[in-house]
């Protein structure tokens, strides 16, 4: 369901009652096995296949004609959905504006992408409060599309907080994220990528007033950022491009249980 690690995005008992889990890349095997071990797990097989979604966004990149905007910095702006499992990392109720104040009032354009369900519960509110304030402001754009590719693919950079769309973005398009986490103490002890690995792809920022400064750091850095991004990439997910084929031409070692030795059962 997403690149991310498990550790502060998902509840640890949503994975108990499946037989089978595709691994995106060694991350989810490593921890997956270790929540095996704590949630008591008896024959669930693992599988390294890889992010199909992703594969299949890289294709459409290869054949679209969609490019980031001449001119001025485009950010994309897509926080996570809050609940109550990642509420704590979530900044849309609390920064949300003023996260885009700031990228609009440096010149910047700024692409709205909330989470779909952010419209449809406790974050309804506050989008529509964002959406009524600087609709019709220079730099500002909304997307309520059903596919977000568009939006992303027009953007130079992410700005988003503990959500999985920061790999993908970065991932499919080889631009840099930025991490909005302001509440240092309460990543302290955590793990997985989306704590260990931002860096990798992007640059961390703790504070709104040095928000401007990271998204243009960001900027000058890109190309850089675009190899390291590239190297974690190939060295972290399973079968790039080619995940779908794989999952096709093993699922009868996983309907008849005769797996490769390279599949875990925990």
């Amino acid at each position: 369901v997403s690149l991310t690690s498990l550790e502060g995005v998902y509840d640890e008992s949503m994975f108990d009652h499946f037989d089978a889990i595709v691994c995106a890349g060694r991350h989810h095997m490593d921890e997956f096995a270790v929540l095996g071990q704590r949630r008591g797990w008896r024959g669930k097989v693992l599988l390294p296949v890889g992010y199909p979604k992703l594969d299949g966004q890289r294709c459409a990149l290869a054949a679209s004609s969609d490019h980031p905007l001449e001119g001025a910095t485009t950010v994309v702006f897509a926080p996570t959905h809050a609940y109550y499992v990642n509420q704590s990392y979530s900044v849309l109720g609390r920064y949300g504006e003023q996260l885009i104040e700031k990228v609009l009032g440096a010149g910047m354009r700024l692409i709205f992408r909330p989470h779909v369900e952010s419209w449809r519960d406790q974050d309804r509110p506050v989008v529509e409060h964002i959406v009524a304030r600087f609709s019709g402001v220079e730099g500002f754009e909304l997307d309520r599309s059903a596919n977000y590719f568009s939006s992303y693919a027009r953007s130079d950079m992410m700005l988003t907080d503990v959500s999985g769309t920061g790999f993908t973005f970065a991932f499919t398009f080889g631009r840099p994220a930025l991490f909005f986490a302001p509440q240092a103490e309460v990543e302290e002890g955590k793990s997985g990528i989306q704590f260990e690995c931002r860096d990798n792809i992007g640059l961390v920022v703790r504070d709104v007033d040095h928000l401007v400064e990271r998204l243009q750091l960001t900027k000058r850095h890109e190309l850089f950022l675009q190899v390291r991004i590239e190297e974690l990439r190939d060295y972290l997910l399973f079968n790039p491009m080619t995940s779908e084929r794989y999952f096709v031409e093993h699922v009868d070692a996983l309907m008849n249980g005769c797996y490769p030795s390279d599949w875990r059962v925990v």
